[in-house]
């Protein structure tokens, strides 16, 4: 649960800092290079890929693939009603973003349809950078909690590293 999340978080901040940030236009030269484009939209679409893979293992329909499923059953198997409760809480308000998310997972990734581009599916399934980063926040709130209350030891949390590499890159490329 904990790596499905780290991942979709360190992919999210990558994609967000090549793709959707001010980065775009700041660095626009090494987005446009022919010595470093290829390598920079290629980046950005390998990360996109990977966080949606990451967070659909995370809220997988399949109870034996989704890790918050898996974890939420085993809370109530072992009579933690109030921690599978904070699940519900704190991911409830999510569902459509969750559903968006396994749609996109689906077409553009598993099951890739001919009929439909990257910008059809994306668009159709209309999933804002800023809902998955707050997906992604809530996921490790509730597995801060969690892990808090159990006294598990659990290192997920926001970093901003991979966001603060990415800009370097293009600092350096820009240099």
């Amino acid at each position: 649960m904990e790596t499905s999340i780290d991942e979709a978080s360190s992919h999210f901040e990558t994609w967000w800092a090549l793709g959707f940030s001010e980065n775009r236009h700041r660095f626009k030269e090494a987005f446009e290079s022919p010595d470093y484009n290829y390598f920079l939209h290629t980046c950005c679409v390998a990360n996109q890929i990977a966080m949606f893979m990451a967070l659909s293992r995370a809220f997988d329909t399949c109870t034996k693939s989704s890790r918050f499923r898996k974890l939420r059953t085993l809370l109530l198997e072992e009579g933690l009603e109030n921690l599978a409760m904070i699940i519900d809480e704190k991911l409830s308000p999510f569902k459509s973003l969750i559903s968006r998310i396994l749609t996109i997972r689906s077409q553009l990734i598993a099951h890739s349809e001919t009929n439909k581009t990257d910008e059809d599916v994306l668009g159709a399934n209309g999933v804002k950078p800023e809902e998955i980063r707050s997906l992604i926040d809530a996921s490790k709130d509730v597995l801060v909690a969690v892990a808090i209350t159990l006294r598990v030891h659990n290192l997920c949390f926001s970093t901003g590293r991979h966001n603060h590499s990415a800009l370097e890159i293009l600092k350096k490329l820009e240099s």
